[in-house]
């Protein structure tokens, strides 16, 4: 998954490029106004107490992984950037928020129905996995937003850098390549097929 092999990297470039948030007198507003379109559609679900086929799983699941996969691609995008504007900053922040709902209104759905019996282990597999990864970008970009707002010294950079490894140690054992593999293998088995996972 693109999220685990850039997670640092892009942990990195969000706080470089946070820390240097000072305009070029060579930028132009159209450079502002490239922002990538930014969906507002993510999972959701009204259905509460009944039972789900394996069809309506198999699309539940790959529209919760697809928008997933787009919110983290518009985060990369964003972050890639040169300097974070506060329009960037304000957009991350609007992509985390959205992932988070993502992420609950899933969790909600597969909580509150019956689902096919092949697909309850895998379906809260896929849940926890894709909820951990948002929660550790989530608090990444938390930890970007305070640099941003502390001084700009490479002291303060570097005690950040230290801060974003020990939260991806904490989250190792939640989000790591054994259990995207049971994820992926999850996914084959019932023939989902997913932008976030390919």
């Amino acid at each position: 998954m693109k999220a685990i092999k850039y997670s640092l990297l892009m942990a990195l470039t969000l706080l470089l490029t946070a820390c240097n948030n000072a305009k070029s007198e060579y930028e132009t507003p159209d450079k502002e106004a490239q922002a990538t379109g930014i969906s507002t559609e993510i999972f959701s679900s009204q259905k509460i107490d009944e039972t789900i086929s394996e069809e309506e799983m198999d699309s539940s699941i790959k529209e919760y992984l697809d928008t997933f996969n787009a919110l983290e691609e518009n985060t990369s995008k964003i972050s890639e950037r040169d300097g974070l504007s506060e329009k960037d900053q304000e957009n991350l922040n609007r992509l985390t928020k959205m992932a988070h709902k993502n992420d609950e209104n899933f969790k909600h759905f597969i909580e509150s129905n019956q689902i096919p019996e092949q697909y309850e282990k895998g379906s809260f597999e896929v849940s926890d996995y894709v909820t951990s990864v948002n929660e550790l970008m989530s608090k990444i970009n938390d930890k970007v937003n305070e640099t941003k707002n502390e001084s700009h010294s490479d002291k303060s950079k570097l005690k950040a850098i230290g801060e974003i490894e020990d939260l991806n140690a904490k989250y190792k054992d939640r989000v790591d390549g054994k259990k995207q593999e049971k994820i992926e293998q999850f996914l084959k088995k019932q023939d989902i097929k997913t932008k976030a996972f390919d």
